[in-house]
């Protein structure tokens, strides 16, 4: 069976969705569909065959306000200004009442923001509603039509959770996956657009996503890819042999990132997390195959598997939540067309 895996990477997502859209326009189908955190977001579209919504999405996506701060980190933002105000002042007189005036504004929002215990329970820094609009929007389980497969990351038990959806025709490889998949949940209707949007919750940009998960009290969950970026080993034990892989960075790795604030720092160091285990990932299938080659014992039950890989031949321009940059957006979904329409890349599978 075919599959295809989508990595994580926020905002550059969008080249994800630019090769897909076109691989399924150009005549390619997939029987099972994996993601991790916005590359769930975009399986859970393919899964359910509405590329086009897909598409429509990604060249809109500015425009629905996902990144948004919450109120708070907006009384921090007012208060910054404030101040920048004070210094820019030209004149004494002009100065004077810069303070006088921004000084009474300051006092309203430290009075938002105190005491500093409740600044310091802010769990996210985005309001989650544009998502959300999103998910609920265009999500339904009973649309689903392919093996739909997304990770995320149970904050409060601390592991790694699959959740699955095998439709009908497919229940022999369910059982099968379920018993190599240790912790796998299958998606329920009424909680599927939230366990996406969990898959996708990037730590520190937006808070933990509560599901409660077999009516147990609701646990913590945030972005798949803080513990299995790429699930291609999901993707092998629902039965593939034929995998693409779909990367938002170069081989060489996404090229040097800024690190002036606080959110640089957050940002770099979970994409460079996420690099990591993608990596890992990859090199593991790889290595599988060779001894399926060899005919190593311990890999009797195991066949080779066909991979084929798109990523970006150069950095992409979006950041990990450059979500508001329309123009980078469409940018990284055009050059995803093109990568796709490539013969080079897609006729290149290796063993």
């Amino acid at each position: 069976m075919k599959a295809i895996v989508f990595s994580g990477g926020g905002a550059k997502g969008a080249y994800e969705a630019g090769v897909v859209t076109t691989l399924i326009k150009d005549g390619e189908d997939f029987d099972i569909v994996c993601g991790t955190s916005i590359g769930a977001i975009n399986a859970s579209f393919t899964a359910q065959g509405k590329i086009d919504e897909l598409a429509t999405v990604w060249h809109s996506i500015a425009s629905t306000k996902i990144i948004d701060p919450v109120p708070r980190v907006r009384a921090i933002q007012a208060l910054l200004n404030e101040a920048v105000a004070v210094v820019e002042a030209h004149n004494a007189l002009e100065k004077f009442e810069r303070v006088a005036q921004g000084s009474l504004r300051a006092i309203a929002k430290l009075r938002e923001l105190s005491p500093l215990e409740t600044l310091l329970k802010v769990k996210g820094a985005l309001e989650p509603t544009g998502a959300q609009k999103i998910l609920s929007k265009h999500l339904s389980l009973s649309d689903v039509n392919r093996i739909l497969i997304a990770s995320a990351t149970n904050l409060s038990l601390q592991r790694q959770e699959t959740f699955f959806l095998f439709p009908e025709g497919y229940a022999s490889y369910q059982a099968e996956f379920c018993a190599q998949e240790k912790e796998a949940i299958e998606f329920t209707p009424a909680l599927f657009a939230e366990t996406i949007r969990a898959s996708g919750a990037i730590p520190a940009a937006f808070e933990p996503v509560p599901l409660p998960i077999a009516g147990a009290s609701p646990w913590a969950y945030v972005d798949g890819g803080v513990t299995n970026n790429t699930p291609i080993g999901q993707a092998i034990d629902a039965g593939a042999d034929t995998i693409t892989i779909l990367y938002v960075d170069p081989e060489e790795g996404p090229g040097q990132q800024p690190t002036a604030t606080l959110a640089d720092i957050l940002m770099g160091c979970f994409s460079m997390m996420q690099q990591r285990i993608l990596a890992l990932d990859y090199q593991t299938a790889l290595r599988v195959n060779d001894a399926v080659g060899a005919a190593a014992t311990d890999t009797k039950e195991k066949s080779v598997v066909k991979i084929r890989t798109f990523r970006p031949s150069t950095v992409l321009a979006p950041g990990i939540i450059d979500f508001n940059r329309q123009d980078l957006i469409d940018a990284a979904f055009a050059q995803g067309q093109a990568d796709a329409r490539n013969p080079a890349l897609r006729d290149r599978y290796v063993t």
